[in-house]
């Protein structure tokens, strides 16, 4: 692992634990033994920094990266397509790794408290997830308009998402166990069939 590596995972891991406001490159370079000199070097500024640490952590060869070609032929392929995504977003999300687990929480504090590169994350990372949801929509709802369509993209966004913003919780209601992956797939399924009672065709 070289230098710069160092600092981004060590950078991933502070402003998960501190915040980005929070967080000093004197911080981030204590944890790994280096003088500021050496962030100063690769990085330039904070904020480039942090900016890096997403591109480190959405890059990932493990990542569930969107799919901006969209190639649905049947219903069936909609359906699977569908749950796939689903199921791919909730264990994505809900790992255990610390790279998942730190993604995760920056990507919640970004919601909360937006940071300065946030444009540059809606940009590079929400808006395509969000294209990828309306073309699966716009197929199975061929009549509704872009806004009735965006609201069905965030209905689903948004079940997904307390599962993962809200895991003390659903830890509590439904045990630890509710995050192995054939819980998750019930989860998933769940999800699956609020989205199936809408489909006209169904």
């Amino acid at each position: 692992m070289n230098t710069k590596q160092k600092i981004i995972l060590a950078a991933a891991e502070e402003f998960a634990e501190k915040g980005y406001t929070t967080t000093t490159t004197r911080d981030i370079c204590r944890k790994v033994k280096m003088n500021t000199a050496a962030a100063n070097y690769h990085f330039n500024t904070k904020q480039e920094l942090y900016r890096q640490v997403f591109l480190y952590l959405f890059d990932s060869e493990t990542d569930k990266s969107p799919n901006t070609e969209i190639n649905i032929e049947s219903f069936k392929d909609w359906e699977t397509n569908i749950r796939k995504w689903i199921l791919d977003f909730l264990l994505s999300m809900t790992s255990s790794s610390p790279l998942y687990r730190w993604r995760t929480i920056l990507i919640a504090r970004e919601m909360t408290n937006p940071s300065e590169i946030f444009p540059w994350l809606c940009d590079y990372y929400f808006k395509p997830f969000i294209v990828e949801l309306q073309a699966y929509f716009e197929y199975i709802f061929p009549k509704k308009q872009n806004e009735e369509i965006l609201y069905e993209v965030f209905s689903l966004l948004s079940q997904c998402l307390f599962y993962v913003q809200n895991r003390s919780i659903a830890e509590y209601a439904f045990g630890k166990q509710i995050y192995t992956k054939e819980k998750l797939s019930k989860i998933a399924d769940h999800i699956y069939k609020s989205i199936e009672t809408k489909i006209p065709m169904v």
